[in-house]
């Protein structure tokens, strides 16, 4: 048996023996071939690396650095808040330029975490169904954007009022700004 790597150079295969003489290794004593065998694993774990290093690990690392939020501010959606037509899904829709899908699953994802409570990545995996990488993927962007909080990696998600208290200090900021300006905000 013979491995290869990407680049196409051959690697030690399982019946090389130590110096990587075919054959020699045929008197290999158990723990030799476990080593080979191990080596062989490593191998082919390193191509996947590889393969994910490539194009797909290109997007996946883009994608993992863009998950935050950029909230426009639509003032023809004023009358929506105000008649309280404003939904979950125009808020999401304001905050991130996820697809029609992703932006249906983030609000899946925070309306489950508002229902049931805190839940963790495996109880929401179960309950929406979304792919492990989809919904980690939101759950990423929802939490650095202050939607969602988490303790630690392994404690649960729930929802987060740090989205709200960073608005209100734009706006705060915002209207010191604007008052200062001399025409009063008008």
């Amino acid at each position: 048996m013979e491995v290869r790597g990407v680049g196409g150079g051959a690697a030690t295969s399982k019946a090389a023996g130590p110096a990587g003489v075919p054959g020699a290794g045929a008197a290999q004593s158990g723990a030799s071939q476990k080593r080979a065998k191990a080596a062989g694993r490593q191998i082919r774990a390193s191509e996947a690396r590889k393969v994910r290093a490539g194009q797909k690990g290109f997007f996946y690392r883009r994608q993992k650095a863009q998950n935050y939020a950029h909230f426009r501010i639509r003032l023809e959606e004023l009358s929506k808040i105000s008649s309280s037509q404003f939904t979950l899904y125009d808020l999401v829709s304001d905050a991130f330029a996820f697809s029609p899908s992703k932006k249906e699953s983030a609000e899946r994802i925070l309306e489950s975490i508002m229902e049931a409570g805190p839940l963790s990545f495996s109880q929401l995996h179960c309950k929406l169904g979304l792919p492990k990488s989809t919904l980690y993927l939101i759950c990423l962007s929802l939490q650095r954007s202050g939607f969602l909080q988490r303790e630690s990696p392994r404690k649960p998600f729930s929802i987060s009022t740090k989205f709200s208290q960073a608005l209100r200090q734009y706006a705060g900021w915002w209207e010191k700004w604007a008052g200062s300006s001399g025409t009063g905000g008008q």
